[in-house]
Protein backbone atom coordinates (compact mmCIF):
# COMPACT_ATOMS: atom_id res chain seq x y z
CA UNK A 1 0.00 0.00 0.00
CA UNK A 2 2.77 2.73 1.17
CA UNK A 3 5.05 1.17 -2.65
CA UNK A 4 1.25 2.29 -4.46
CA UNK A 5 1.05 5.77 -2.42
CA UNK A 6 4.04 6.47 -3.37
CA UNK A 7 4.35 5.60 -6.80
CA UNK A 8 0.78 7.84 -7.23
CA UNK A 9 2.81 10.84 -5.31
CA UNK A 10 5.93 10.53 -7.94
CA UNK A 11 3.71 10.42 -10.71
CA UNK A 12 1.96 13.70 -9.34
CA UNK A 13 5.30 15.26 -8.57
CA UNK A 14 6.73 14.36 -12.45
CA UNK A 15 3.90 15.68 -13.97
CA UNK A 16 4.20 18.94 -11.60
CA UNK A 17 7.83 19.50 -12.00
CA UNK A 18 7.59 20.23 -15.76
CA UNK A 19 7.82 23.96 -16.88
CA UNK A 20 5.47 25.28 -19.05
CA UNK A 21 6.09 24.98 -22.45
CA UNK A 22 6.22 28.98 -22.63
CA UNK A 23 8.41 29.20 -19.73
CA UNK A 24 11.72 31.28 -21.02
CA UNK A 25 13.79 30.53 -18.13
CA UNK A 26 14.19 34.29 -17.37
CA UNK A 27 14.78 33.99 -13.40
CA UNK A 28 14.57 37.88 -13.12
CA UNK A 29 10.79 37.85 -14.15
CA UNK A 30 8.53 37.77 -11.28
CA UNK A 31 6.11 35.17 -12.55
CA UNK A 32 9.08 32.84 -13.76
CA UNK A 33 10.49 33.41 -10.41
CA UNK A 34 7.52 31.91 -8.39
CA UNK A 35 7.09 29.46 -10.96
CA UNK A 36 11.30 28.04 -10.14
CA UNK A 37 10.44 28.43 -6.53
CA UNK A 38 7.25 26.55 -6.66
CA UNK A 39 9.45 23.49 -8.26
CA UNK A 40 12.40 23.34 -5.87
CA UNK A 41 9.82 22.69 -2.93
CA UNK A 42 8.74 19.82 -5.14
CA UNK A 43 11.80 18.85 -5.80
CA UNK A 44 12.78 18.73 -1.64
CA UNK A 45 9.86 16.47 -1.20
CA UNK A 46 10.99 14.16 -4.44
CA UNK A 47 14.46 13.75 -2.40
CA UNK A 48 12.47 12.79 0.63
CA UNK A 49 11.00 10.28 -1.30
CA UNK A 50 14.43 8.97 -2.44
CA UNK A 51 15.64 8.96 1.03
CA UNK A 52 12.82 6.85 2.18
CA UNK A 53 12.23 4.20 -0.76
CA UNK A 54 15.28 4.67 -2.84
CA UNK A 55 14.53 1.52 -5.57
CA UNK A 56 10.94 2.57 -5.84
CA UNK A 57 11.93 6.27 -7.39
CA UNK A 58 15.04 3.85 -9.32
CA UNK A 59 12.34 2.03 -10.87
CA UNK A 60 10.16 5.63 -12.02
CA UNK A 61 13.14 7.40 -13.09
CA UNK A 62 14.01 4.02 -15.12
CA UNK A 63 10.21 3.81 -16.39
CA UNK A 64 10.38 8.22 -17.50
CA UNK A 65 13.51 7.69 -19.50
CA UNK A 66 12.17 4.62 -21.51
CA UNK A 67 8.90 6.57 -22.87
CA UNK A 68 10.85 9.42 -24.46
CA UNK A 69 11.00 9.65 -27.34
CA UNK A 70 14.49 8.86 -29.71
CA UNK A 71 16.67 10.39 -30.29
CA UNK A 72 16.49 12.52 -27.05
CA UNK A 73 18.13 15.73 -29.06
CA UNK A 74 15.20 15.57 -30.38
CA UNK A 75 12.67 15.04 -27.31
CA UNK A 76 10.55 17.54 -25.88
CA UNK A 77 12.23 20.10 -23.92
CA UNK A 78 10.04 19.86 -20.91
CA UNK A 79 10.20 16.34 -21.11
CA UNK A 80 13.57 15.58 -21.26
CA UNK A 81 14.67 18.08 -18.68
CA UNK A 82 11.89 16.30 -16.17
CA UNK A 83 13.67 13.44 -16.72
CA UNK A 84 16.75 14.73 -16.21
CA UNK A 85 16.14 16.58 -13.12
CA UNK A 86 14.94 13.08 -11.84
CA UNK A 87 18.16 11.77 -12.54
CA UNK A 88 20.41 14.88 -11.20
CA UNK A 89 18.28 15.12 -7.75
CA UNK A 90 18.03 11.68 -6.96
CA UNK A 91 21.93 11.60 -5.72
CA UNK A 92 21.16 14.31 -2.91
CA UNK A 93 18.34 12.12 -1.71
CA UNK A 94 21.22 9.33 -0.91
CA UNK A 95 22.20 8.36 1.80
CA UNK A 96 24.51 8.05 3.56
CA UNK A 97 26.64 11.12 2.46
CA UNK A 98 28.00 12.13 -0.15
CA UNK A 99 25.19 10.70 -2.05
CA UNK A 100 26.04 11.19 -5.63
CA UNK A 101 28.80 8.61 -4.66
CA UNK A 102 26.18 6.34 -3.23
CA UNK A 103 23.86 6.57 -6.02
CA UNK A 104 26.24 5.24 -8.12
CA UNK A 105 26.76 2.50 -6.29
CA UNK A 106 23.57 1.41 -7.67
CA UNK A 107 23.62 -1.24 -10.63
CA UNK A 108 20.97 0.58 -12.38
CA UNK A 109 21.32 4.04 -11.38
CA UNK A 110 24.69 4.01 -12.36
CA UNK A 111 23.66 2.69 -16.35
CA UNK A 112 20.75 4.95 -16.41
CA UNK A 113 23.61 7.58 -16.28
CA UNK A 114 25.93 5.42 -18.85
CA UNK A 115 23.11 5.77 -20.91
CA UNK A 116 22.24 8.94 -21.11
CA UNK A 117 26.19 9.87 -21.73
CA UNK A 118 26.13 7.65 -24.49
CA UNK A 119 23.53 9.23 -26.04
CA UNK A 120 22.68 12.32 -28.30
CA UNK A 121 21.22 14.51 -25.12
CA UNK A 122 24.41 17.12 -25.53
CA UNK A 123 23.20 17.91 -29.36
CA UNK A 124 19.66 19.06 -27.95
CA UNK A 125 18.54 22.80 -29.01
CA UNK A 126 17.73 24.12 -25.85
CA UNK A 127 19.91 25.37 -23.97
CA UNK A 128 18.71 24.51 -20.36
CA UNK A 129 18.51 20.65 -21.29
CA UNK A 130 22.12 21.15 -22.20
CA UNK A 131 22.95 22.79 -19.03
CA UNK A 132 21.42 20.27 -16.91
CA UNK A 133 22.78 17.17 -19.16
CA UNK A 134 26.13 19.02 -18.06
CA UNK A 135 25.61 19.93 -14.07
CA UNK A 136 24.39 16.55 -14.14
CA UNK A 137 28.07 14.98 -15.60
CA UNK A 138 29.82 17.13 -13.23
CA UNK A 139 27.51 15.53 -9.97
CA UNK A 140 28.01 12.23 -11.49
CA UNK A 141 31.67 12.35 -12.58
CA UNK A 142 33.17 9.47 -10.22
CA UNK A 143 31.95 7.55 -13.11
CA UNK A 144 33.88 9.58 -15.72
CA UNK A 145 37.31 8.80 -13.93
CA UNK A 146 36.33 5.11 -14.42
CA UNK A 147 35.23 5.29 -18.09
CA UNK A 148 37.34 7.40 -20.22
CA UNK A 149 35.39 6.91 -23.42
CA UNK A 150 32.73 8.89 -21.75
CA UNK A 151 34.95 11.83 -20.27
CA UNK A 152 36.36 12.44 -23.95
CA UNK A 153 33.01 13.15 -25.59
CA UNK A 154 31.66 14.87 -23.06
CA UNK A 155 35.06 17.40 -22.89
CA UNK A 156 34.52 17.47 -26.51
CA UNK A 157 31.08 18.26 -26.36
CA UNK A 158 31.88 20.91 -23.24
CA UNK A 159 34.56 23.11 -25.05
CA UNK A 160 33.15 22.70 -28.63
CA UNK A 161 29.67 24.32 -30.06
CA UNK A 162 27.35 22.95 -27.43
CA UNK A 163 29.63 24.43 -24.70
CA UNK A 164 32.17 27.45 -24.50
CA UNK A 165 31.11 28.45 -28.27
CA UNK A 166 27.70 27.98 -27.81
CA UNK A 167 25.80 31.00 -29.67
CA UNK A 168 24.01 31.55 -26.01
CA UNK A 169 26.16 33.46 -23.33
CA UNK A 170 24.45 31.70 -20.32
CA UNK A 171 26.02 28.33 -21.77
CA UNK A 172 29.44 29.65 -22.46
CA UNK A 173 29.47 31.29 -18.96
CA UNK A 174 28.54 28.17 -17.15
CA UNK A 175 30.23 25.73 -18.83
CA UNK A 176 33.35 27.61 -18.25
CA UNK A 177 32.71 26.58 -14.42
CA UNK A 178 31.57 23.45 -15.65
CA UNK A 179 34.75 22.31 -17.54
CA UNK A 180 36.48 23.18 -14.41
CA UNK A 181 34.59 21.26 -11.64
CA UNK A 182 35.02 18.41 -14.33
CA UNK A 183 38.83 18.55 -14.65
CA UNK A 184 39.39 19.04 -10.89
CA UNK A 185 36.87 15.92 -10.00
CA UNK A 186 38.78 13.39 -12.10
CA UNK A 187 42.11 14.71 -11.51
CA UNK A 188 45.32 14.57 -13.82
CA UNK A 189 45.34 11.03 -14.78
CA UNK A 190 42.29 11.08 -15.88
CA UNK A 191 43.05 14.33 -17.93
CA UNK A 192 46.49 13.39 -19.38
CA UNK A 193 45.37 11.85 -23.12
CA UNK A 194 43.19 15.51 -23.66
CA UNK A 195 45.91 17.75 -22.08
CA UNK A 196 46.97 19.53 -25.29
CA UNK A 197 43.76 19.34 -27.24
CA UNK A 198 41.81 21.03 -24.02
CA UNK A 199 44.73 23.80 -23.49
CA UNK A 200 45.30 24.47 -27.38
CA UNK A 201 41.26 25.05 -27.61
CA UNK A 202 40.89 26.93 -24.25
CA UNK A 203 43.94 29.58 -25.53
CA UNK A 204 42.50 30.00 -29.11
CA UNK A 205 38.72 31.10 -26.78
CA UNK A 206 41.20 33.11 -24.11
CA UNK A 207 43.00 35.37 -26.63
CA UNK A 208 40.08 35.84 -29.53
CA UNK A 209 39.27 39.66 -30.21
CA UNK A 210 37.03 41.32 -27.96
CA UNK A 211 34.39 42.23 -30.33
CA UNK A 212 31.00 40.63 -29.67
CA UNK A 213 32.03 38.21 -32.07
CA UNK A 214 34.68 37.39 -34.70
CA UNK A 215 35.40 35.17 -37.34
CA UNK A 216 38.85 33.14 -36.85
CA UNK A 217 39.71 31.28 -40.43
CA UNK A 218 36.08 29.67 -41.27
CA UNK A 219 34.31 29.85 -37.73
CA UNK A 220 32.94 32.34 -36.00
CA UNK A 221 34.27 32.57 -32.23
CA UNK A 222 32.70 33.89 -29.94
CA UNK A 223 34.41 35.90 -26.75
CA UNK A 224 34.02 34.52 -23.06
CA UNK A 225 33.93 37.58 -20.45
CA UNK A 226 36.69 38.20 -18.58
CA UNK A 227 35.07 36.55 -15.29
CA UNK A 228 34.19 33.50 -16.50
CA UNK A 229 37.52 33.54 -18.40
CA UNK A 230 39.11 33.38 -14.99
CA UNK A 231 37.51 29.23 -14.57
CA UNK A 232 39.67 28.89 -17.86
CA UNK A 233 43.00 30.13 -16.41
CA UNK A 234 42.51 28.03 -13.37
CA UNK A 235 41.60 24.86 -15.78
CA UNK A 236 44.71 25.66 -18.03
CA UNK A 237 47.06 26.22 -14.74
CA UNK A 238 45.34 22.65 -13.39
CA UNK A 239 46.09 20.63 -16.42
CA UNK A 240 49.43 22.08 -17.28
CA UNK A 241 50.47 21.30 -13.22
CA UNK A 242 49.09 18.07 -12.12
CA UNK A 243 49.07 15.87 -15.35
CA UNK A 244 52.34 15.25 -15.61
CA UNK A 245 53.47 17.07 -18.90
CA UNK A 246 56.97 17.35 -19.49
CA UNK A 247 58.70 20.85 -18.33
CA UNK A 248 59.56 22.02 -21.42
CA UNK A 249 56.27 21.82 -22.78
CA UNK A 250 54.39 22.96 -19.44
CA UNK A 251 57.01 26.43 -19.90
CA UNK A 252 55.63 26.86 -23.48
CA UNK A 253 52.36 26.76 -22.59
CA UNK A 254 52.82 28.70 -19.53
CA UNK A 255 54.56 31.26 -21.44
CA UNK A 256 51.75 31.62 -24.39
CA UNK A 257 48.97 32.25 -22.07
CA UNK A 258 50.99 34.39 -20.19
CA UNK A 259 52.45 36.45 -22.19
CA UNK A 260 49.14 38.21 -23.37
CA UNK A 261 48.67 39.68 -20.04
CA UNK A 262 52.38 40.80 -19.39
CA UNK A 263 52.27 42.90 -22.71
CA UNK A 264 49.01 44.27 -21.58
CA UNK A 265 50.04 45.29 -18.04
CA UNK A 266 53.38 46.70 -19.41
CA UNK A 267 51.33 48.86 -22.05
CA UNK A 268 49.17 49.68 -19.66
CA UNK A 269 51.49 51.18 -16.96
CA UNK A 270 53.67 52.95 -19.59
CA UNK A 271 49.78 54.66 -21.21
CA UNK A 272 50.52 58.19 -20.75
CA UNK A 273 46.44 58.22 -20.35
CA UNK A 274 46.61 55.70 -17.38
CA UNK A 275 46.10 58.88 -14.86
CA UNK A 276 43.37 60.41 -16.82
CA UNK A 277 41.17 56.67 -16.50
CA UNK A 278 42.01 54.83 -13.74
CA UNK A 279 38.98 53.26 -13.17
CA UNK A 280 38.80 51.45 -16.49
CA UNK A 281 42.54 50.57 -16.81
CA UNK A 282 42.56 49.49 -13.08
CA UNK A 283 39.94 47.16 -13.99
CA UNK A 284 42.23 45.77 -16.96
CA UNK A 285 45.08 45.58 -14.45
CA UNK A 286 43.02 43.49 -12.16
CA UNK A 287 41.87 41.21 -14.98
CA UNK A 288 45.54 39.94 -15.89
CA UNK A 289 46.39 40.00 -12.36
CA UNK A 290 43.97 37.67 -11.69
CA UNK A 291 44.38 35.74 -14.58
CA UNK A 292 48.02 35.14 -13.68
CA UNK A 293 47.27 33.94 -10.20
CA UNK A 294 44.43 31.39 -11.32
CA UNK A 295 46.67 30.25 -13.41
CA UNK A 296 50.00 29.48 -11.07
CA UNK A 297 47.02 28.12 -9.05
CA UNK A 298 47.75 25.10 -10.65
CA UNK A 299 51.18 24.06 -9.99
CA UNK A 300 50.49 24.43 -6.48
CA UNK A 301 53.97 25.07 -4.27
CA UNK A 302 55.98 23.08 -6.18
CA UNK A 303 56.21 24.35 -9.99
CA UNK A 304 59.70 23.51 -11.98
CA UNK A 305 62.70 25.86 -12.26
CA UNK A 306 61.23 26.46 -15.91
CA UNK A 307 57.73 27.35 -15.06
CA UNK A 308 58.99 29.60 -11.95
CA UNK A 309 60.87 31.62 -14.32
CA UNK A 310 57.71 32.06 -16.39
CA UNK A 311 55.72 33.01 -13.36
CA UNK A 312 58.23 35.14 -11.75
CA UNK A 313 58.80 37.28 -15.35
CA UNK A 314 54.81 38.25 -15.20
CA UNK A 315 55.11 38.88 -11.40
CA UNK A 316 58.25 41.20 -11.96
CA UNK A 317 56.39 43.32 -14.47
Amino acid sequence: LCNSLLSRILSILHLRMKYPTDFQFDYEDEDEAEEEMYRTHLRKLYQRIVRFRPQLVLQFIGSCLSSLSQPLSATSPTEIEVALRLVFHFGEGRRPAPGAKTALRDGPFREIVIALHRSDIASHSHREVLLLYYDLAVRYSLLLKEMPELLSSLLGALTGNRGLQHPHPRVRSRCCYFLLRIVKSVGGKAMRPYVEAVVEGIQSLLFAPASSSCVTSTREVFPIPPNDALYLFETTGILLGTTGLDVDLQQRCATAVLTPHIRSIENILSSPDLTNDVEHYGEQLSVSISAIAQLSKGWQNHPPSEVQTVLAAAVDV
